[in-house]
């Protein structure tokens, strides 16, 4: 008729046929992804290679906040600072 089989061992057998499919099937995925990024570092390094060199003095622009403005608590204070008016006419929403 048949042999005797050890399910236990036919069991185990089988999960590990499917695990090491599994880590195939993620080593592949994985290996796409490393060269899609491969593929996007070169179009990223040759498009920087087509843009200008900036003059360094314009790289930096130094800009010194007011800081009489941000020392009042309120819109209306910060609004004072920078010498500007808000409306009556245009707060009042009713």
């Amino acid at each position: 008729m048949g042999e005797l089989v050890d399910f236990a061992a036919y069991k185990k057998q089988k999960e590990e046929g499917e695990e090491v499919k599994r880590q195939n099937r993620e080593k592949a995925e994985l290996d796409a992804t490393m060269e899609e990024m491969e593929m996007l570092k070169r179009i990223l390094d040759d498009m920087m290679k087509d843009l200008p060199d900036p003059k360094p003095s314009i790289m930096y622009v130094p800009i010194e906040p007011n800081t009489g403005a941000f020392l009042s608590k309120g819109l209306d204070g910060y609004l004072d600072a920078l010498g500007l008016k808000l409306d009556d006419d245009e707060t009042d929403e009713t």
